[in-house]
């Protein structure tokens, strides 16, 4: 909610520069705790209104899981300075004794996990940066391959997104 910019950033492994993931990041306010566990629930008794998918994980938990195995989202709210940061892993529902209500791990952010969010969001701005990884079938297997399918695909998607003077960029 209220981003300027949103990013896609395509993971590679550096020896074989094959994707191992997807970050979807933006400048928006943040979420709360709440916001964020309330984000990763695949179905919600949250009121929501027509425009709302995509803000606050609405929809994104379920197409997240159909293009990787485990996604994190680590936000920081606008007016505050905590990192939060919340993970989901598809392989957790077959588990023995695996409890979905507990799908969602609220823990501490990596070293690795705050680098990469001061990296695109910004050190100590707000914002938040979804991590994908451990992907499904993938259709490109090379990262330059699958930016050029999606700077294709978002400008036909969110051209009324661009033309209001934000701006959406794939990196890889």
């Amino acid at each position: 909610a209220e981003a300027t910019s949103a990013r896609g950033h395509i993971l590679k492994n550096k020896s074989t520069k094959e994707i191992s993931g997807y970050c979807i990041i933006d400048n928006g306010k943040g979420m709360s705790l709440n916001e964020l566990v309330e984000s990763f629930r695949f179905a919600t008794d949250s009121i929501h209104k027509a425009g709302d998918a995509g803000k606050f994980g609405v929809g994104g938990t379920i197409a997240s899981s159909t293009l990787a195995n485990r996604k994190v989202t680590l936000t920081r709210a606008k007016g505050t300075e905590e990192l939060l940061a919340a993970e989901v892993d598809i392989n957790w529902f077959s588990q023995p004794g695996f409890d979905p209500e507990q799908a969602c791990r609220v823990r501490g952010a990596t070293r690795e996990e705050r680098a990469l969010f001061n990296k695109f969001v910004g050190k100590k701005k707000h914002g938040t940066c979804i991590i994908l990884s451990d992907p499904k079938e993938l259709e490109y297997r090379h990262s330059h391959h699958l930016a050029r399918k999606l700077e294709r695909e978002f400008s036909i998607s969110y051209h009324k997104f661009l033309a209001s003077g934000k701006e959406i960029v794939i990196s890889h």
